[in-house]
């Protein structure tokens, strides 16, 4: 509508009309403004879930590589220990032939049983390593599983959450649309 138009039926209304459409429209203004300010205060609580919802993927995520460097240099460790132990019974076994060369003619009785005895403590000894290793990479493993199942609940706690970011955007958007609405039925409501 134009002014003229405003200008021309606000002459040929009386002015208890013209009050009326006053207060109709300083209603709109102020339902206009209040809209605007629940707008940007959901905006803002938007904003900050998801500067929480940034950092706490962060955390896991510098959780995630630590574990990972962490579960690298055990696996290393253990690495080096098995080529450490096998290393030293190959050199074990090489100086066993060695002397069993050397003293052969001299008494190789004597030096048979010696070799055998030692053979069977060095077998006992390299199974009882293994016993250990296996011991160790089984505690790996589990401890490996932990943090994997850790690393899952944290996952599926994530998510539970943002289900819930996702509900609360919602449920605050219904909550504002039945705002509107109740403030349109105590505006219009005894006009109608």
């Amino acid at each position: 509508m134009s002014l003229r138009e405003m200008h021309e039926q606000q002459k040929q209304s009386s002015p208890r009309e013209r009050l009326q459409e006053l207060n109709r429209q300083s209603r709109t203004e102020l339902e206009n403004s209040l809209l605007k300010e629940a707008l940007a205060m959901s905006s803002e609580n938007c904003e900050e879930l998801m500067k929480q919802s940034n950092l706490l993927l962060q955390q896991a995520e510098q959780n995630r590589q630590r574990d990972a460097e962490q579960n690298r240099k055990l696996v290393s460790e253990l690495k080096r220990s098995v080529e450490q132990l096998k290393n030293c019974n190959e050199l074990l076994q090489n100086a066993i032939s060695g002397e069993i060369g050397a003293l052969r003619d001299e008494v190789r009785e004597n030096t048979v049983q010696e070799v055998k005895n030692a053979l069977q403590a060095n077998i006992e000894a390299i199974q009882r390593a293994t016993k250990a290793l296996e011991q160790q990479s089984d505690v790996l493993t589990s401890v490996m599983k932990q943090k994997v199942r850790e690393m899952e609940d944290s996952k599926n706690r994530f998510l539970r959450f943002e289900g819930i970011k996702i509900y609360l955007f919602w449920a605050g958007m219904a909550s504002n649309m039945i705002t509107l609405t109740l403030l349109l039925i105590a505006i219009f409501g005894d006009k109608i």
